[in-house]
C-alpha cells in the first residue's frame, strides 16, 4: 500500500517492514524496490516469503526475522451442538472470502465433479462472505458470516480443511485447523500452503483434480490417517506458532532498529 512505500522513502533508517508479500503481479512494479531494499529490516512470515523475496530484489543484506501468527484458541467447542444445528453430518469445510480471487471456482468445480464420481453424504461446507455467485445446492452449504465460536466449530467438525487458493502470505485458517487437530487439503501452486504440508505432513496438496479427489477420498476411508495427519499437524503450530517466540523475534528487530541489538 502508498503508505507502506511512502514510510520507506521518508525514513527507511526508522522502518521495519512486514510485507506479506506473494508472488502476484503487483510484486513487479518498480515502485516496490525501495519497500524491500531499503528498510532497517523485514519481518517475513514464512521461509516462502524469503525466499521470493531474496530471490526478486537485492535485500539479501538487510536484517530480517522470521514471524508468522500465534494460534491460540480457547473459545469452547461444540461440534455435536454445531452440527446439529445447521443440519450437518460429514464434510470438508473452506473458511474465508468466497471468491474468484480465492480460486473458489475452481474448487466448487472439482467439488461437484468429486460428488458426481463418489456418491456420498459428504458436503463442501463455505464459511464466509460471497464475493462471487455460488450455485446452493443439496451438496454445498454456504453459512456466510459466522460467530468465532461457530467458524471453530466448522472446522474442528470438518473431515478436512480445504483451501484452493493460489495465493497466501500465511494462511492463518490453516494454522487455526492444525490448531485444532484437523489436517487440511491445499492447492500445491501455492508454494508457502506447499510448505506448510511439507514441513507438517499435516495434510495434502493438490495439482489437479485427480489428486483433489485422492486427498479427499484417503481422509473418507482411512479415520485412522486422518487423525494421525490432524496430530502432526498440531505438533506444527506446537512448534513453530507460538506468541512467545514471535514476540521475541519481533523484539529483536524492534531493539535492532532502536539501536539495542
Amino acid at each position: 500500500y502508498y503508505p507502506s512505500v511512502k514510510c520507506v522513502s521518508i525514513a527507511p533508517e526508522k522502518t521495519i517492514v512486514i510485507p506479506f508479500a506473494h508472488d502476484e503481479a503487483y510484486l513487479n512494479m518498480p515502485i516496490f524496490r525501495n519497500l524491500f531494499e531499503k528498510p532497517k529490516a523485514l519481518v517475513f512470515e514464512t521461509d516462502e516469503e524469503k525466499e521470493l523475496i531474496h530471490n526478486r530484489f537485492d535485500s539479501k543484506d538487510i536484517p530480517y526475522t522470521m514471524a508468522g501468527s500465534g494460534v491460540e484458541i480457547t473459545t469452547p467447542i461444540d461440534v455435536e451442538g454445531f452440527k446439529k444445528k445447521c443440519g450437518l453430518d460429514d464434510y470438508i469445510v473452506y473458511v474465508g472470502r468466497i471468491d474468484y480471487g480465492k480460486n473458489c471456482d475452481e474448487l466448487l468445480s472439482y467439488f461437484s465433479k468429486y460428488k458426481k464420481k463418489n456418491p456420498s453424504n459428504l458436503k463442501l461446507v463455505l464459511v464466509g462472505k460471497e464475493v462471487m455467485e455460488v450455485n446452493k445446492s443439496s451438496d454445498v452449504v454456504s453459512l456466510g458470516f459466522v460467530s468465532q465460536e461457530d467458524k471453530y466449530n466448522a472446522i474442528a467438525g470438518a473431515k478436512a480443511l480445504v483451501l484452493p487458493s493460489k495465493f497466501e502470505s500465511l494462511s492463518i485458517v490453516v494454522l487455526e485447523a492444525f490448531e485444532l487437530d484437523v489436517p487440511v487439503i491445499v492447492n500445491g501452486e501455492c508454494e508457502v500452503l506447499k510448505g506448510h504440508i511439507s514441513r507438517s505432513d499435516g495434510g495434502f496438496a493438490y495439482f489437479d483434480y485427480a489428486e483433489f479427489e485422492n486427498a479427499i477420498n484417503s481422509f473418507i476411508n482411512d479415520e485412522e490417517m486422518r487423525i494421525d495427519k490432524g496430530h502432526k499437524g498440531k505438533e506444527y503450530i506446537t512448534k513453530n506458532y507460538q506468541w512467545s517466540k514471535i514476540i521475541e523475534n519481533l523484539r529483536y528487530v524492534i531493539d535492532m532498529e532502536n539501536g539495542g541489538a
